[in-house]
């Protein structure tokens, strides 16, 4: 009897522990995309970002993840997206990316792996056009926003790298024709204004001869000496310069960066 009463006890425990293991699964960032226990989206908001990124992952091979915590405790921004990253969303065939947001402590952090740097890359920009994107909405409270600017940038940026096979760099859209035609167009306007202003003023006029332009009898030049004080030489012994370093946090086999929203 008490075999049977301990066996059965048994029984429900094990019911017991594969029922709160799926009830945390399914409370978990792995089962979703995209994952809001802070309470930042609709319903409607979290099927529409989560559509979009499965079409993204589907588009370019890749895995993004959007995680809004309420808290992260004590836990630095930095260690939970990469952990989460590693966790989740690190089996993308191009690469993945993982943005969290912590709104108790108003962080947000990305995390990339190294096929994803490669495609959005601290040193060429991307990263930084990327923040610029979306964190102005965080800020706003705009996070439905912000989430779409995050997918939409990842997308145009990743697209860049397929056409062109490089990252992203804000510098290779300068157009030196339209430089060119910009400066030649502020100086004409310079000389054009000059020649108003010069043409408005009653007292100048041109003169024949350099002679001209003197007053004879306002300067009255009886000693010519140079005098030589002294020279100060400084001599400042030349540092040598170091290693860069890029936009925003990551290191090891992770890159991307974060803030304050």
């Amino acid at each position: 009897m008490l075999k049977k009463i301990f066996t059965l006890l048994a029984f429900g425990f094990f019911v017991l522990s594969f029922a709160v293991t799926f009830a945390e699964q399914n409370q978990n960032p792995a089962t979703d995309s995209v994952y809001d226990s802070a309470g930042l989206l609709t319903e409607s908001e979290i099927k529409s970002l989560t559509d979009k990124i499965h079409q993204l992952e589907r588009k370019h091979k890749i895995r993004i993840g959007i995680n809004l915590f309420d808290t992260i405790g004590t836990k630095d921004p930095s260690y939970v997206a990469n952990s989460q990253l590693d966790r989740y969303f690190s089996n993308g065939e191009n690469g993945g990316i993982c943005l969290i947001v912590a709104m108790e402590s108003r962080d947000w952090y990305i995390s990339t792996d190294v096929k994803m740097q490669t495609r959005i890359t601290n040193i060429g920009g991307g990263f930084d056009y990327l923040k610029k994107a979306f964190v102005g909405k965080l800020s706003e409270g705009y996070f439905y926003g912000g989430c779409n600017a995050y997918l939409d940038t990842i997308d145009e940026l990743v697209t860049y790298y397929e056409k062109n096979g490089q990252p992203f760099d804000p510098s290779q859209g300068f157009n030196p024709i339209a430089a060119t035609a910009a400066v030649c167009l502020a100086i004409l306007l310079g000389v054009f204004v000059r020649n108003i202003l010069i043409g408005s003023m009653s007292n100048v006029r041109k003169a024949v001869e350099a002679g001209n332009y003197l007053d004879r009898n306002g300067v009255d030049i009886t000693l010519r000496r140079d005098t030589y004080l002294f020279t100060n030489v400084q001599r400042r012994a030349r540092t040598k310069s170091g290693g860069g370093g890029s936009s925003g946090g990551g290191g090891g086999s992770h890159g991307g960066g974060g803030g304050k929203f």
